[in-house]
């Protein structure tokens, strides 16, 4: 049976969404030493306390990743409003890269347990997953039929039916596109065994892991050039995995480097800093050349697929993993329930965008409306997603208890 501190969280986000259940005690300071397991081919073994700066980095990037969905609802806006939304949503490009970093931080150390992860995959993230599909589905036919007139269960089939296509077509589209996390992270949790492999320390291990991770840095980097400038013809550099699973191997390489006393320290944190500017800029700048060039606007840009989305991820990461600061037991909560805050968003975009608040506010506050519809999403995202893991955190630790007392 694993350790806590050696499971994976439960998101962006299992790993990198939100934490394991129970308080966790935070310790900032880590060894220091040189990872003696690589000798033997071991996997370096996770903190055996869980850092609050990584807690609240979970919570900044939950907090972008809401507020890139309101952003973009802002796309097609004339004039300097709609630049505005287009540009400034390159700060949240790192939100997602940078939950998946926090996987590959944690996901790799201790005992393999596959069986356990799959079964966490199930219960602390498919199923609450189904269970908002079908409180959306029952949305959409509720609209139809209150603004519409059209039949309630008729409507309810039709959605079911062309949901289950997505599905099965592996890609969710249009109001249940904000979901798409969820099928992605299931792909790497069912495939963890190739994963743990290539992150086991041995040379040949380490090879193939950083010769993967090259080749589809490369792969990114060959596709960005191809959009920046449009070209008419492709360049394509073969790779073995999707950039997914490139951030999570690139967790796995920050973990070693942290470990090994490589990036620890104030000057790391501030370089990271740096870092994640750079990719915002870098990602403004790709948008001008299109925009200003190609007359042409494409959401490209705001992909994980983009060099500065990475580089922008990596240095967020950095940056919270060298923040000093005191643990306090709200942040954890907080970050235990980003798997609930990360699902509840969606719905509560779907319904203020019917409501039309983002039109009704832009005549009066211009771009200030943005920060209305974003901190109604949060607030309403927050209190109830944190509300939902209270409660499962106190059923949980009531069976846990009877389970005690019968034994």
């Amino acid at each position: 049976m694993e350790k806590e501190y050696l499971q994976p969280d439960r998101l962006p986000a299992d790993e990198g969404m939100a934490a394991t259940a129970g308080e966790r005690a935070a310790e900032q300071k880590m060894p220091d030493d040189r990872i003696p397991e690589q000798a033997r081919g071991e996997l370096p073994k996770s903190p055996k306390k869980r850092l609050i700066s990584i807690e609240l980095c979970r919570i900044v990037c939950m907090l972008l990743v809401i507020f890139n969905h309101t952003l973009n609802q802002f796309y097609g806006v004339a004039g300097g409003a709609g630049y505005f939304a287009k540009y400034v949503n390159f700060i949240n490009i790192c939100a997602v890269g940078t939950f998946l970093i926090i996987s590959g931080f944690f996901m790799f150390g201790g005992e393999f347990s596959y069986t356990n992860r799959l079964k966490k995959l199930l219960f602390e993230v498919l199923i609450p997953f189904a269970v908002i599909l079908v409180c959306i589905l029952l949305y959409r036919s509720y609209r139809a039929a209150a603004y519409w007139n059209a039949d309630f269960f008729e409507n309810l089939w039709t959605d079911c039916k062309e949901l289950a296509k997505e599905i099965l077509a592996w890609g969710l589209v249009g109001e249940y596109g904000y979901l798409w996390f969820v099928l992605a992270y299931t792909e790497i949790i069912v495939l963890y065994p190739v994963w743990y492999l290539l992150c086991k320390t041995d040379k040949p291990n380490t090879v193939a892991r950083r010769v993967v991770i090259a080749l589809s840095l490369a792969s990114v980097a060959a596709d960005n050039i191809v959009h920046i400038f449009a070209l008419t013809f492709p360049v394509r550099i073969f790779s073995l995995i999707n950039v997914n699973y490139l951030f999570v191997l690139l967790g796995y390489e920050l973990k070693i480097l942290y470990l090994s006393g490589k990036l620890q320290g104030k000057r790391c944190g501030l370089w990271g800093f740096i870092a994640y500017l750079a990719g915002v800029l870098l990602g403004m700048a790709f948008v001008s050349v299109e925009m200003f060039m190609h007359n042409s606007f494409s959401w490209y840009r705001y992909y994980l697929q983009t060099i500065p989305a990475i580089v922008s991820a990596v240095g967020l990461f950095v940056f919270f993993l060298n923040i000093k600061m005191k643990e306090q037991k709200l942040v954890y909560l907080i970050a235990r329930a980003g798997m609930y805050i990360y699902l509840i968003q969606s719905p509560i975009h779907v319904i203020l965008i019917d409501q039309h608040l983002n039109l009704l506010l832009f005549p009066h506050l211009g771009v200030f409306s943005y920060i209305v519809v974003f901190l109604v999403c949060a607030a309403a995202s927050f209190l109830i997603g944190t509300a939902v893991e209270f409660i499962v955190e106190k059923l949980r630790y009531g069976q846990q208890k009877k389970s005690t007392k019968k034994v």
